[in-house]
This record gives structure tokens, C-alpha cells and sequence, in this order.
């Protein structure tokens, strides 16, 4: 005889931290200081570091470098006048690992208010892709005018 466990409680954050923590792919979640406050175990391995050495950091320790000045500028832009420009969108990114190696990723970024005081988060998803996949993805995007893969 089977017994059937019982439903999953909507009010069980547990369950959304560890099905968040355990998600194929990379999620990063910043809160209202543009501080990281989640990165799981997929984001580790696109990046080569620890949740430990970005938890508590701001976001930009994870953005390329040329676009560090600018980036908490657009967040904070999103944030003040409710303009989406990227979040609800999904783009291809490339960035830095710490060892120096570039990576591609298909980006997703949402943004939600919670808790009693209405604060702003931001969740970036990321799906790691393949230099083979990135190189068809951009050759197939920008068949006109092809581009390097990584600069």
C-alpha cells in the first residue's frame, strides 16, 4: 500500500531555498543595496568561486570590468523609475571566471517586491552555454556580420 506524503505547503521557503540552491542552473539573487544575498551551487561552478567569497558583496564583483562603473547606475535606474530594460528579458552574456577564462551564458533577470517593507530584488538565472553552442548562437544571430566568440 502506498501512502501518499503530504502537499507541499506554499508557506515552506525551504523547499523554494533548496529547489533554488539545487536549480541546474546559475541563480543569483541581489537585494535592494545591490548586494549578493543567494548564489548556488551552478553559479559557484559558471564563476569558479564560492557562495562564501561573493555573499554580502555587491553584485559588480561579478560583472566584467568595463562594465562595473556603469552597472549599479542601471540597477539602481530599474529600481527608481519602474523601467524595464532588461529585467523580463533574456540576453547572451559573456564574463570573467576567476581564473581568468571567459564564459558565455544565456541570462535571465526578474525582479520582485517583498516582505512587510516592499524591498526590490533582483534574480539573475543563468544557463551556462558551450563555446561550440555560443559560436553557432552568434553565427546564427549575427550571420551578417560575425563576431569572436571571446574577445
Amino acid at each position: 500500500m502506498l501512502t501518499s506524503k503530504p502537499p507541499i505547503r506554499p508557506d515552506d521557503t525551504t523547499l523554494y531555498f533548496d529547489m533554488l540552491e539545487q536549480a541546474a542552473d546559475g541563480v543569483v539573487i541581489i537585494n535592494q543595496f545591490n548586494h549578493v544575498v543567494f548564489f548556488n551551487t551552478a553559479a559557484e561552478q559558471l564563476w569558479g568561486c564560492s557562495s562564501a567569497d561573493v555573499i554580502g558583496k555587491n553584485v559588480n564583483c561579478l560583472v566584467p570590468l568595463e562594465q562595473r562603473p556603469q552597472h549599479d547606475g542601471y540597477i539602481n535606474h530599474n529600481r527608481n523609475t519602474g523601467v524595464n530594460r532588461i529585467v523580463g528579458t533574456s540576453r547572451e552574456v559573456v564574463f570573467t571566471r576567476t581564473n581568468g577564462d571567459y564564459v558565455a551564458a544565456e541570462m535571465s533577470i526578474s525582479t520582485a517586491i517583498i516582505g512587510p517593507d516592499k524591498q526590490r530584488y533582483y534574480m539573475a538565472l543563468l544557463y551556462g552555454l558551450s563555446e561550440g553552442c555560443y559560436r553557432r548562437k552568434s553565427s546564427q544571430k549575427n550571420s551578417r556580420s560575425p563576431k569572436p566568440c571571446f574577445p
